[in-house]
Formats: structure tokens, C-alpha cells, sequence
């Protein structure tokens, strides 16, 4: 299930939100593959009722998804620091899905680096352990397939 357009995104090609959005898209993805966190955060910040699932790609993949795919523990764990001060996007956490279905704990359950973010996504939303994407395919699922030492993040099915 893919993740409704944006508030900020009118949706019109050449309207100027439409292009203001695309650049701050670029920046923010330039920002994660260059591995510049503190700009990534600044840039997070600025989008209220955004923040970390602000989507960035054309596969409706968050900056907190790409964050985990990249295997950037530091900042994913600040990105979700992010979610303490508003109650409405630490929700989110558990709804947030790119156009496959994958959550963020489907990113971070591939590789041992990302067990403490593991951790700390399980805490704030526990019913992402059995979150299937399009086919049918669980975190569980995607850390055994890799395997990934599920004993040590405490995960339960």
C-alpha cells in the first residue's frame, strides 16, 4: 500500500510546491547517500508533520526507510528521536509502508548493524514484527532469510 501524496505536495507539476518539494527531495536524498546526518536531521525538521517519513523516492520509500536500507544506525536512531515530540508521527511508524509493502524494521531486519534501531522500532510499534509486505513476507521473515542473529534483538513471533 502505497503512502497518500504529501500535505506540502499540490500535485501540479508546474506549480512552485511541486518543484520547491522535488529540490528539498534531492537534497534530502543527496544528504543520505553523501551520509551527511546532521543535514538530514535539519532537513527533517523543517517538515512539520512530515519529519522522517517524508517520502523521498519514487518508490515511496521515507528518509527513516532509506536511513535503514543504507545501514546508517546513528541516524536512524536520531530520525526516530524525532518522533518523541510528536505522538502523531510516532504513530505513523507502525502505517508507513513504500509501494512493496516493506516498513522501516523490513529495512533494518537484513543486517545485524541495525539491531539496536531493530530494538528501538519494536518498542515503539511491536505490530511490526508481523507487518507482511506485497508478498506476503514479515521482518521475522526477511532476518531468518538472511540470517541475522534474531535471538539477540529479542524479536518474538
Amino acid at each position: 500500500m502505497a503512502n497518500p501524496v504529501p500535505a506540502t505536495h499540490s500535485g501540479e507539476p508546474n506549480s512552485q510546491d511541486y518543484i520547491d518539494r522535488h529540490k528539498l527531495n534531492a537534497i534530502l536524498y543527496k544528504a543520505l547517500t553523501d551520509q551527511n546526518g546532521s543535514h538530514v536531521l535539519r532537513c527533517c525538521r523543517s517538515l512539520p508533520g512530515e519529519g522522517p517519513f517524508a517520502i523521498i523516492t519514487i518508490h515511496q520509500d521515507t528518509v527513516l526507510h532509506m536511513a535503514c536500507y543504507s545501514k546508517q544506525r546513528d541516524l536512524a536512531l536520531r530520525l526516530l528521536e524525532l518522533l518523541d515530540s510528536d505522538p502523531i508521527l510516532n504513530r505513523r511508524l507502525a502505517e508507513t509502508k513504500n509501494d512493496v509493502g516493506n516498513t522501516v524494521l523490513h529495512e533494518v531486519a537484513t543486517n545485524n548493524s541495525m539491531i539496536e534501531v531493530a530494538i528501538e522500532i519494536l518498542k515503539r510499534a511491536p505490530e511490526l514484527l508481523t507487518s507482511r509486505n506485497v508478498l506476503g513476507e514479515t521482518p521475522l521473515f526477511w532476518a531468518v532469510r538472511e540470517r541475522q542473529n534474531v535471538r539477540s534483538t529479542g524479536w518474538r513471533a
